[in-house]
């Protein structure tokens, strides 16, 4: 039974559905930009990268080795975690796997199907 709800929470928090904030141009302060949070980046070249951000300045925004200055950045979206559909997909699985094992507990008396 541990080992189910071990399951089960660990199915949750891999199955978390995110969503990406409003995109908005960079106004080149880092206004709205935290430690930790986790961006994807389309620079001017049309190219994309998804970074953890780790070091915000006036002139650039760094996640790991890279380092995105704001003048070559065309936009940028936050990545952030939908607590309601997390909650729907949870409560769906679970009414589903409860089903399920109604189901397979379920005895029904010989001949019933006839």
């Amino acid at each position: 039974m541990k080992r189910t709800i071990c399951a089960l929470i660990t199915a949750a928090q891999l199955a978390a559905c995110t969503t990406l904030s409003p995109a908005y141009r960079p106004t080149g302060d880092g206004a709205g930009l935290n430690r930790g949070d986790r961006i994807h980046v389309t620079l001017r070249d049309a190219t994309t990268h998804r970074v953890e951000v780790t070091r915000v300045s006036p002139d650039a925004v760094c996640g790991g080795e890279e380092c995105f200055a704001f003048s070559e950045i065309d936009l940028l979206q936050r990545e952030e975690v939908d607590a309601w559909r997390t909650a729907g997909l949870v409560a769906g699985i679970a009414l589903f796997a409860g089903f399920i094992i109604a189901i397979r507990s379920a005895t029904f008396p010989i001949g019933a199907w006839q």
